[in-house]
């Protein structure tokens, strides 16, 4: 896989960056030291997933754009493509 042809931010990246600009050093530069999601933690980030895959059974003909961020033109084009079909 390519890295970005240019420099990108997730909105939650963005989020956390404001909140703490050393973590996001540390997401970009030294991920591996970042300590693992305590249990607390982690049941919001499952939490999440349940909603995405609610949101999925409710509107079983949307698109699905990106299940990973790390292709960002691909990501744009998915959903410039997507935009005028409404779903």
């Amino acid at each position: 896989m390519t890295p970005p042809s240019q420099p990108y931010i997730s909105k939650s990246n963005f989020l956390m960056g404001r909140q703490c600009s050393k973590l996001l050093w540390f997401r970009y530069n030294a991920k591996e030291q970042i300590p693992a999601p305590d249990e607390s933690a982690q049941a919001i980030f499952d939490q999440g997933t349940q909603v995405g895959e609610l949101a999925r059974s409710l509107f079983p003909d949307g698109i699905l754009i990106a299940p990973s961020l790390l292709e960002m033109e691909k990501v744009l084009a998915e959903t410039r493509a997507a935009i005028p079909q409404r779903a």
